[in-house]
């Protein structure tokens, strides 16, 4: 508390020096905005709060369409003001903070990763909001917002885990609105809720997941939707993440996930829904990311496990984006720098052989043209 105490006498003083007009004025807004908000964050204080959500909001009126900061200080804003909706529910702060998020989210464009921030402020804006109105549509945007921000988030981020979190929490509360609206659906679906609906901490993440998955994959069997199966391939992925190689449970994830792909090949193969579903294109995207990941922890730790493990997800990316998909040539020089990789390693003529036929086909694919 004292470096807080003297950075408050600080911020104070900068900002006496800054009266309005002068160009640096806004920095010392922040910078007692801040403070104001830190000591509420410590104890509680709602008076800091409110002292956090002025200056913010003076702040972001020195920073009109086009200034650098712009961004900056509609994000600050907009935490703030989810603060002061998780203490007082007052759903004017809640919406509001809901169009500042959205406002910088606009101003990036799609994929870049410093969207990641506005995209997770929204999901949890839209996840409050469905908590307090129950409005059904709040909680989808929710789900597909939490999507977003996790695919910004690759395999090893230190957010990764509490993205992979929230989103559990989420598709748990669309379970719990199914169960209530549905009702019972036999013995099976009955034992499944009861696991899905136990109170949710960390390590029940990942059994979340993959329960899901289970839930969906059983609805797939009675109604062939193929979005169903999508989703059961795209939360079996997260459930195999957050296991990983150390987790006694990781065998039980990738027999599952791949007894789902061979279901979705088969789809691929009968010409039945072609098309890269949004939840079947995130679930792969995770699994190059995954495999991505797995082989960067083998060039530093040198586990021949995490090799050979990327290349099983390199293969089933494979099987998932075949000939024809734009992305499929470099999903097979994935392949090939895993194979080659391992060849180093162990010295398997096979992999060296396959590398090569690998780094052949885009050759061939590109001489059709």
């Amino acid at each position: 508390m004292r470096d807080l105490d003297e950075a408050f006498e600080l911020s104070r003083a900068a900002l006496e020096l800054h009266p309005s007009g002068n160009p640096e004025r806004y920095l010392s807004l922040c910078g007692l905005a801040l403070c104001f908000s830190s000591r509420y964050n410590n104890q509680g204080v709602v008076a800091d709060l409110e002292e956090a959500v002025t200056l913010y909001r003076e702040a972001l009126a020195l920073c009109p369409p086009g200034h650098p900061d712009r961004c900056i200080s509609l994000n600050n804003l907009g935490v703030n003001l989810q603060k002061r909706f998780r203490k007082h529910s007052m759903m004017h702060d809640l919406d509001e903070a809901i169009e500042l998020h959205r406002a910088v989210s606009e101003l990036y464009p799609p994929g870049y990763p410093e969207q990641f921030f506005s995209l997770h402020g929204l999901a949890r804006c839209f996840s409050s909001r469905y908590d307090k109105l129950g409005v059904i549509a709040d909680l989808e945007e929710a789900v597909t917002l939490g999507r977003a921000a996790l695919a910004l988030r690759p395999p090893g981020h230190r957010h990764r885990t509490t993205c992979l979190y929230n989103l559990s929490c989420n598709f748990r509360t669309r379970f719990w609105r199914q169960v209530s609206i549905s009702g019972s659906g036999g013995a099976k679906f009955v034992r499944r809720a009861a696991l899905v609906l136990r109170p949710i901490n960390d390590a029940h993440v990942a059994f979340l997941f993959h329960v899901l998955s289970l839930h969906f994959w059983d609805k797939f069997q009675n109604q062939a939707a193929i979005a169903d199966l999508d989703e059961a391939i795209c939360l079996a992925t997260y459930a195999l993440e957050l296991r990983l190689l150390n987790h006694g449970d990781y065998a039980a994830s990738i027999g599952k996930l791949a007894l789902f792909i061979r279901e979705r090949v088969q789809w691929f193969v009968r010409g039945t829904n072609p098309n890269e579903s949004s939840a079947l294109g995130q679930a792969v995207d995770s699994l190059c990311a995954l495999g991505h990941y797995l082989r960067d922890r083998f060039r530093k730790q040198h586990a021949i496990a995490d090799l050979k493990e990327a290349i099983t997800l390199h293969r089933y990316v494979l099987q998932l984006r075949p000939a024809g998909h734009p992305s499929h040539p470099s999903n097979l020089h994935d392949l090939a720098l895993c194979l080659v990789e391992r060849f180093h390693d162990t010295a398997a003529v096979d992999d060296l052989d396959e590398t090569i036929a690998l780094d052949q086909k885009p050759i061939k694919h590109i001489a059709l043209y």
